[in-house]
């Protein structure tokens, strides 16, 4: 029965997947074929650009709740490790070389580009969690000097500082012409980093909110190794080495889940930092570049804090087997 379980588990995935790859070359071929056909027409053409960044953006975050999260991670590091070194390179190409394939350089860019940052933010979700599965017992006891144990909202708040020192160098970088035309690569270098910390760091800041209202940053642990181990050993759990009443609320989920919501305003993120005009073109919606570039930012802050808020809901439908054990310690502390 598991082995049926599994190959239909197995199958269901396949399908999907082979729907997506279809639909993935249908929607770029389109893309192809109208690009040289308003090659002339400036907003035929960012209206086929929209158009494409969206379908991938929609189609990306939908994949992501219909196949498994492994094979999700899987395919989304793929894709970031080939995608974006060829991005470099197809660059490195058109600035020494000019234009030497088939396809213009500025569309293979534009491809590759809206491949990467469409997956971009929902695999980056799921490597969060994946990570706090798989590190938290790792480094739930670290401390400074031996002593401090440093709250993940200090980290979170460091980060977001140093997103705004990024955001900084880009307003300096955009002030010489050659930045915004032949070395652009860095401008878009600076807003990939700029995204993932800033994802990071609000991730982590809306996670730890409660010690980051109180300004709990650092904390004495001042026990002694055999208190530490027989802790250990009342409330361990596979994922949290630590577990106790004082805690519970770390583990709190929410009545209504809003982490869908949070993944898809960081999905938009990601597109409007690294696309900008190309996914919302002036013509349209009457937005300059650097309003749009804020608008990314405030989305990334309020989605990656969303999913930090409801990090236990998602953390439950993708580990429930780790969930429920979680879910077992904390009962036991009102038995």
């Amino acid at each position: 029965m598991n082995n049926l379980k599994k190959q239909y588990i197995i199958a269901y995935n396949l399908i999907f997947v082979v729907i997506s790859i279809f639909l993935s070359i249908f929607a770029l071929s389109s893309f192809t074929h109208f690009s040289f056909r308003y090659i002339n027409t400036n907003i035929e053409y960012k209206i086929t650009m929209m158009n494409t960044i969206l379908f991938f953006f929609v189609l990306f975050y939908v994949l992501m709740f219909l196949i498994e999260y492994n094979l999700y991670i899987i395919i989304c590091a793929c894709v970031i490790i080939v995608g974006i070194p060829s991005w470099i390179y197809i660059y490195y190409i058109e600035l020494n070389y000019g234009n030497i394939f088939l396809l213009s350089t500025e569309m293979i860019e534009n491809i590759i580009a809206i491949l990467c940052f469409s997956i971009l933010s929902p695999g980056l979700t799921l490597f969060i969690i994946q990570f706090i599965k798989r590190k938290t017992s790792k480094y739930e006891e670290n401390r400074i000097l031996g002593t401090y144990h440093v709250h993940e909202g200090f980290i979170g708040i460091l980060l977001v500082v140093s997103a705004f020192l990024l955001w900084i160098v880009r307003l300096l970088l955009i002030q010489n012409e050659i930045f915004r035309t032949t070395l652009r690569i860095f401008l878009g270098l600076n807003m990939i980093v700029l995204f993932v910390v800033l994802y990071f760091g609000s991730f982590l800041v809306f996670r730890d909110w409660r010690d980051v209202v109180r300004l709990n940053f650092f904390e004495k642990k001042e026990e002694s190794t055999e208190d530490i181990e027989q802790n250990k050993n009342i409330n361990k759990s596979t994922v949290f080495t630590q577990i106790s009443p004082d805690s519970v609320h770390f583990f709190k989920r929410l009545k209504v889940k809003v982490y869908p919501i949070g993944i898809l305003l960081v999905s938009f993120s990601a597109n409007a930092l690294i696309h900008g005009l190309d996914l919302l073109p002036i013509e349209l919606f009457h937005l300059q570049l650097e309003t749009i570039v804020l608008l990314g930012c405030a989305c990334c802050i309020l989605g990656a804090g969303l999913i930090g808020l409801d990090w236990y809901n998602l953390f439950a439908r993708i580990y429930p087997d780790r969930h429920d054990e979680i879910e077992n310690i904390i009962t036991s502390f009102t038995e």
